[in-house]
């Protein structure tokens, strides 16, 4: 066994730091000097490049100008690889704060624009959505505030709280709110059957012929007549620009109804669901299967309506219009 301690990665060294490097030296807020490429920084930002065409050389380490600025040597630190393009990786969620801020402060029309898209990557949207929401309303991003958004119906229902609610405003809040509260109704909508044996209207492959519609008709052929509970009788046949599409007529046991039920009140908490085959959904079904000895059918029956299920509420969901301070 080896007991010599592991050293850590040294961590690269900022050139930013080096008295040598560049000619220009930025004083941040926490007195630290940064040196730094003054056309790269006076390009960046139209304030910046108004003082710097008059500033003397004031450093008493070299005849470098110096410039104080906003913000703490951390946030300048991230934010000036980006204003000299060398930066090799995204910043941290965490530090996006800062630098929305001071790029902000000092009208870095372009890096805002950058953080923006960057705010709207895969990867902050799906681990911190409301961080991201509040970020980018804040800011004005609308893009990624409806990303975000929707990556929050995936939350409980009490969102929880991140420090970067504390710029947002009420009423920025107040629309994730109520668009939480419109996509829960649109989705619970998806799963509501208005007869008591009958499917909700969507689960009819005469409505149209999109990609989804076409999937249910293939599930609804290959569950005609295999005793899964959802009994499929073929009704004849219409014609529409030339395309041949089946009409079924559709009755479902009502271990279905009840699975879509528990379902929607599940919704309530979480109405952009990861997982269709929650424990309440698979309950009645697989008590219909052991009652049925059908075990196998209903149980890919139920594999297969779950992507169609997943298909409908995204598309029920993307209906709803997130509202944005104007």
């Amino acid at each position: 066994m080896n007991d010599e301690a592991e050293i850590p990665p040294l961590r690269e060294v900022s050139p930013f730091f080096n008295v040598n490097h560049g000619d220009l030296i930025l004083r941040t807020s926490d007195n630290t000097e940064l040196h730094v490429d003054l056309h790269a920084v006076a390009f960046s930002s139209p304030l910046l490049a108004a003082k710097l065409l008059s500033l003397p050389p004031t450093s008493l380490h070299s005849t470098k100008p110096t410039q104080d600025v906003d913000g703490t040597s951390d946030v300048w630190d991230l934010l000036l690889p980006i204003i000299h393009h060398t930066y090799k990786q995204a910043p941290d969620i965490d530090a996006m704060a800062g630098l929305l801020q001071t790029a902000g402060t000092y009208q870095m029309t372009g890096i805002l624009r950058l953080l923006g898209d960057l705010l709207a990557a895969a990867d902050f949207v799906e681990q911190q959505p409301l961080k991201v929401y509040a970020l980018a309303c804040t800011h004005g991003f609308d893009r990624a505030a409806r990303l975000a958004a929707r990556r929050t119906l995936r939350l409980p229902m009490h969102l929880g709280y991140v420090p970067e609610l504390g710029a947002l405003t009420g009423s920025a809040y107040h629309h994730l709110l109520e668009y939480r509260k419109e996509c829960t109704v649109a989705a619970q909508a998806v799963l509501n059957w208005q007869i008591y044996n009958s499917p909700p209207a969507w689960f009819d492959s005469r409505s149209d012929m999109s990609e989804s519609k076409a999937e249910l008709a293939r599930f609804l052929e290959s569950t005609a007549n295999n005793h899964s509970g959802i009994n499929v009788s073929p009704s004849g046949a219409v014609t529409r620009n030339g395309i041949i599409t089946r009409q079924y007529t559709i009755k479902a046991e009502h271990c279905w109804r009840v699975a879509m039920e528990n379902l929607a009140r599940e919704l309530e908490a979480q109405p952009d669901p990861v997982e269709i085959l929650t424990p309440s959904f698979l309950k009645p079904l697989l008590l219909y299967a052991q009652a049925a000895k059908n075990t196998l059918h209903v149980v890919e029956a139920a594999h297969g309506l779950s992507k169609i299920i997943r298909e409908q509420l995204d598309e029920a969901i993307a209906k709803v219009t997130l509202k944005m301070e104007t």
